[in-house]
């Protein structure tokens, strides 16, 4: 693992920080420098907020872009820098053990829902709402009486999550009526590298977001290298994987969190699978959760327990499987 996440840093490269407990909190850093197998860099730019020093010794998830993924880890804060403020201008932390990365398309737009200001030519600023952004472009919604027109330049001013303002300058591709507003549809033009890059974050979290929304699915089987390339696939799809450490953690991770399904890996028939299905099936709010059975044959008479069953061929094939199976499935468990 370190070779693959030397390969993917750089000094100078922006990051996202965010504590791992949940929280909409983000701070912008970019690396610094690292010490392989032992620690890495990060320091915060003049022009943003400091790391809390509350951080210390905390776990927080990094994330940032190279050549097309998206990659994010996990990893500890060990020491920080304090300013004069009481907060860290920079932090050290520790190697990361594990990495996860996957392809980001080149154009992605997600709904958002930003307050926003815009001009063009000589006249006054204007209040809108960007309603989508993609790194092309955006729309923005606002009330006038008189729009501006087709091909017309603004300057854009919003702020993306954790406060970072852009100020592109944009044309405008589209105008159309949205009941008592005005919808105006927009290509950036100018934009300077770090504003591309803190866009391109954005919409790649916001992504991760949405596809792990409502696809959560809890996992329990033998802890072998095929079953863990398996869950990093299904992660790598957007569906959010959580291991159960044992048996008797079961009920509690399918009633505690708003999950969509429970997939049983167990090749090796260590587990119960049959009555282990019986006793989910018959738990009150757990009636109609989906299990997916991975590694039995399907003559093994669970014709009570409605399981799907996917017999084991290879990781690649058993995610396709699942993702196919559950992407649509609504969350059961905490519902209700």
């Amino acid at each position: 693992m370190s070779s693959e996440l030397i390969r993917l840093l750089s000094v100078g490269l922006p990051v996202f920080v965010s504590p791992a407990v949940q929280s909409a909190k983000r701070y912008r850093s970019v690396i610094r420098g690292w010490e392989p197998e032992r620690k890495i860099f990060l320091v915060v730019p003049g022009d943003n907020e400091k790391f809390p020093a509350r951080m210390m010794n905390q776990e927080a998830v990094f994330r940032f872009l190279h050549e097309g993924q998206a990659c994010a880890f996990k990893s500890v804060v060990i020491r920080g820098a304090v300013a004069e403020t009481g907060r860290f201008g920079e932090i050290q932390i520790a190697w990361p053990e594990s990495i996860e990365t996957v392809h980001v398309r080149r154009s992605p737009r997600v709904s958002v829902e930003y307050p926003c200001t815009f001009r063009w030519g000589a006249g006054p600023q204007h209040a809108a709402i960007v309603m989508d952004l993609s790194e092309g472009g955006c729309s923005i919604e606002f009330s006038l009486d008189t729009p501006p027109e087709a091909e017309a330049d603004l300057d854009l001013t919003f702020c993306l999550p954790g406060e970072l303002p852009v100020n592109p300058t944009a044309t405008v591709k589209s105008v159309s009526r949205k009941g008592d507003a005005w919808r105006a549809g927009c290509q950036f033009r100018e934009m300077d590298d770090v504003t591309a890059g803190n866009i391109r974050l954005t919409i790649v979290e916001s992504m991760s977001a949405t596809r792990v929304k409502g696809r959560v699915v809890v996992v329990l089987g033998e802890n072998s290298p095929e079953v863990r390339e398996a869950v990093t696939l299904l992660r790598n799809d957007g569906i959010e994987s959580i291991v159960a450490p044992s048996i008797l953690s079961i009920g509690y991770l399918l009633l505690s969190r708003d999950v969509n399904g429970l997939i049983i890996f167990d090749g090796a028939r260590e587990i119960a699978t049959p009555d282990l299905c019986r006793l989910v099936k018959g738990t009150p709010r757990l009636e109609n959760l989906p299990i997916c059975v991975v590694g039995f044959p399907d003559d093994v008479g669970f014709t009570d327990c409605d399981a799907r069953y996917i017999l084991w061929t290879n990781a690649q094939d058993v995610a396709t499987a699942i993702v196919a199976n559950w992407s649509s499935a609504a969350p059961a468990g905490a519902a209700g």
